[in-house]
């Protein structure tokens, strides 16, 4: 019996093994009119869904799913607009993003998550945290773009003036070269030419119409506005002259059960230049929460 049941757990190791090696599926689901992309490593109700940032998609993780998929469900995405997924001719808010990722999450099952959103996706997945608390169990800031509602007149008219002028540097005809100008200095010194070129050449891929209705949205104040995220959060900033001095503490008046971590000499796409460090955090943090485990 007892030689019986070990066959039969390296069978059943082996076969995992396999699946593992075999890589993530690919899937599609409908979306309001629209065909969206994911990669579904793993099965069960709970998952790590990882959320791109503006003008990216689901290859940015390709670093980290296949490690978190070793013991979790990992779900990666194309939010609408980006990637494989359809780009109708919509107003890309960070409520529609929200909409898309619910729409994800109900095709392929998934009843509770940690949402990981890089850049813009943070915002994303605050947008659905604010519609489906229930749902996540926890949350990780990649370097995520957190900005404050303006409180006094002058701010307002600081705030408005900045939103007009970002919205500006994307109409011109040249949607690629500024493009380039908006990403260059977000590489830190370190950043080696070949991130440089992948994020260029996929960040241009996607259509300016999409880009520029989502930049514009990102300004949008009702993104800005206050609440309270009531799970654990795990926030790691990549060290930049244009972060808040307090952007921690601007940061635990939305999360405050938040973890904190700043990074010094990388830059803004760390899941490429720092992807083991920035695994080990995930796991570790997805551990902390005990978010359960493929099957």
């Amino acid at each position: 019996m007892k030689l019986r049941l070990s066959i039969a757990i390296l069978v059943l190791l082996a076969a995992t093994a396999a699946f593992a090696q075999a890589g993530p599926a690919e899937r599609f689901t409908d979306f309001e009119g629209a065909r969206l992309h994911y990669q579904d490593y793993g099965t069960g109700p709970e998952a790590v869904v990882l959320i791109h940032g503006w003008s990216c998609d689901h290859s940015f993780w390709r670093l980290q799913a296949p490690e978190l998929a070793k013991k979790w469900r990992v779900i990666a995405l194309d939010l609408p607009g980006h990637g494989l997924s359809d780009k109708p001719d919509v107003e890309y808010t960070q409520k529609y993003f929200a909409r898309a990722v619910a729409a994800v999450l109900g095709h392929a099952g998934v009843r509770r998550t940690v949402l990981a959103g890089h850049s813009m996706g943070y915002v994303v997945a605050r947008e659905f945290y604010a519609a489906h608390p229930d749902m996540v169990r926890g949350l990780v800031v990649v370097d995520g773009a957190f900005m404050q509602a303006p409180q006094s007149e002058e701010a307002q008219k600081k705030y408005n003036e900045m939103a007009a002028g970002m919205k500006a540097m994307f109409a011109v005809e040249d949607y690629a070269g500024a493009v380039k100008a908006f990403v260059a200095p977000m590489h830190g010194k370190a950043t080696s030419q070949d991130v440089r070129e992948e994020v260029l050449q996929k960040m241009t891929a996607t259509p300016p119409h999409v880009g520029r209705s989502a930049i514009g949205h990102f300004f949008d104040l009702e993104n800005w506005r206050e609440m309270t995220v009531k799970v654990p959060t795990l926030a790691i900033c990549a060290q930049n002259p244009a972060n808040p001095p307090d952007l921690e503490q601007q940061l635990r008046q939305v999360h405050p059960g938040l973890e904190f971590v700043m990074w010094q000499d990388v830059g803004h796409f760390y899941m490429l230049e720092r992807p083991a460090e920035l695994n080990k955090a995930l796991i570790e943090f997805v551990s902390a929460v005990g978010l359960e485990k493929a099957r």
